[in-house]
This record gives structure tokens, C-alpha cells and sequence, in this order.
């Protein structure tokens, strides 16, 4: 069984919806959690209750801290990791945890097998190598490491280098961290397997022309595509 986990912003809570509903269409079953990075507006709120309370049983969390700006490193990842890993141990059924970002859809079911250890994700490659993590899996053995190590806390991932893009302006005048290259390179000093994710497809800047809808899961999607 697979563990969904989406992210909110209040930047982004209305592009929540309709990822949502394509994952239920295909995973109508599976547990899902939904975890704000600090609680997000009162009127985002209400739809993602609204939604939460019907047909889409979501477990939504919201979290007292932000943690993506630069400063906090890769925490947000550990906090996700963390929290999926308390499920597993709730519920023994589920075995991997698929983080999914807004703006990602699923055009059908995962069809082909997925790796049964480690991550699975693919790389890219833009002046630096890290995970494209609009789906970033992981099975249950490489959370364990991730969450035991702590490596995720090194103050190392503060550093420019692991920001988005380098960019100060994407939300609020803030840094915010590349959380991608933060698990890549975790990763690598673990020895921790990362396998290739055959079922997701990544295009860079919403170019809806190029969307390989031979895939299971797809990022990004403009809303129109």
C-alpha cells in the first residue's frame, strides 16, 4: 500500500483540488495526508475541509512552523518523512510513501512494478544534479534512514546552493530551499539506491504541449491542460 502525501501553501491551496480528485479517481482508497507548512488562509481552509469532510477522506495536518525558507535546511522533508513513517507503524499495509507537489495529476493507476527498496524518482540535471520531486517515492527502508540519520538537519543545506533556483523572490521575499537536491545528496552520503521512476513524467515551465501522457503521474499541469 502506498502512503500519498501532498503539500499545501496557502500560495497554493486552489491548485490542490484537482490533484486531489485525479489521485482519488485512481487511489480512491489509500491513505492520503494533506500537510500545510504553516496553516494556510481561512478561505483555502474551508475548501480543503470541504473537500477533506466528502468524498476524498484526507487526512489533513497543519503544521505551527514553515519550514521551507533556506534556513530551516532540509526539515521539511524530515518532518514529512517523520509523520509518514508514525502512519506506517500505525497501519503495517503501507510500504512506501509518494510525496506528490500541486500542479501534479494522475492520468491512471501506477501500472508498472515499483522499486522495492530505496527512493524512486528521476534525475535532472540543471547545473546541479538532484530528484525531480513533483512524485518523490520512498519505500519504508530508505525513510528509516533518512529520519534515524538526522542528516536532513545539516546546517551544510542552508547554503545558497540548495535554494530554488537561487531565487529570493518566490515566496515572500524568502529563500526557499530546494528540498530535491537536499535528499539527493542525502542520499548519496547514505548509500541509499535511487531507482528510476518509470510512471512519472516532468516538463519544466508548464509546456503542456510536451506532457508524455503515456505516464501514470505528471508534473507540471496548468490547470487548462
Amino acid at each position: 500500500m502506498i502512503l500519498f502525501i501532498f503539500h499545501g501553501y496557502e500560495e497554493t491551496a486552489k491548485q490542490l483540488i484537482r490533484p486531489i480528485e485525479s489521485l482519488r479517481t485512481h487511489y480512491p482508497d489509500s491513505p492520503l495526508l494533506l500537510l500545510w507548512d504553516a496553516p494556510p488562509e481561512e478561505d483555502c481552509r474551508v475548501k480543503m475541509d470541504l473537500i477533506s469532510s466528502s468524498r476524498h477522506s484526507i487526512k489533513q495536518i497543519y503544521c505551527k512552523q514553515r519550514l521551507k525558507p533556506l534556513i530551516h535546511g532540509g526539515a521539511w522533508t524530515y518532518r514529512f518523512l517523520k509523520i509518514g513513517l508514525n502512519e506506517a507503524q500505525k497501519n503495517p499495509e503501507i510500504k512506501r510513501i509518494i510525496c506528490i507537489d500541486p500542479e501534479t495529476i494522475f492520468l491512471r493507476k501506477i501500472a508498472k512494478e515499483i522499486p522495492q527498496s530505496g527512493i524512486f524518482s528521476n534525475l535532472v540535471n540543471n547545473n546541479r544534479v538532484s530528484l525531480q520531486g513533483g512524485a518523490l517515492g520512498f519505500n519504508l527502508d530508505a525513510v528509516t534512514k533518512l529520519v534515524e540519520s538526522k542528516l536532513l538537519f545539516s546546517k551544510k543545506f542552508q547554503a545558497l546552493k540548495y535554494s530554488y533556483r537561487g531565487s529570493k523572490n518566490y515566496f515572500k521575499n524568502t529563500h526557499i530551499s530546494c528540498q530535491d537536491a537536499i535528499v539527493y545528496d542525502v542520499a548519496l552520503e547514505l548509500n541509499i539506491k535511487i531507482n528510476n521512476f518509470e510512471e512519472f513524467s516532468c516538463y519544466p515551465d508548464f509546456q503542456a504541449d510536451k506532457i508524455d501522457r503515456s505516464k501514470a503521474i505528471i508534473h507540471p499541469v496548468p490547470l487548462d491542460a
